[in-house]
């Protein structure tokens, strides 16, 4: 009798195994994906710390162009309202002047 229940245990058990192979087989091939996955994602995430190095280095540049630019103005800005004031000067004592005169 124990023949008889045997066989089918034997059976289910070779099935079991089978089964469960190509389970580990499968979780082997996806864990595979993954890692590539995660590969080119930390590829792609050193590119992209390089691509925000180089706009850091770009925007510190603009940042200097416009600090030079800034004091070009303030240095033009000056003698500008030097020349005003003294137009404004020269304005008053011509009209000063006139109405001395006249």
């Amino acid at each position: 009798m124990a023949d008889r229940f045997e066989a089918p245990v034997g059976g289910v058990v070779a099935e079991a195994a089978g089964r469960l192979g190509t389970s580990v087989a499968e979780i082997g091939q996806r864990a595979a994906a993954f890692a590539d996955l995660a590969r080119t994602a930390t590829d792609e995430a050193g590119r992209t710390a390089a691509l925000v190095q180089q706009v850091n280095g770009a925007v510190a540049k603009i940042g200097d162009v416009v600090g030079i630019v800034d004091a070009i103005a303030s240095q033009t800005n000056l003698p500008a309202l030097n020349a005003t004031i003294e137009a404004a000067r020269a304005g008053e004592a011509g009209l000063l002047g006139r109405r001395r005169r006249g």
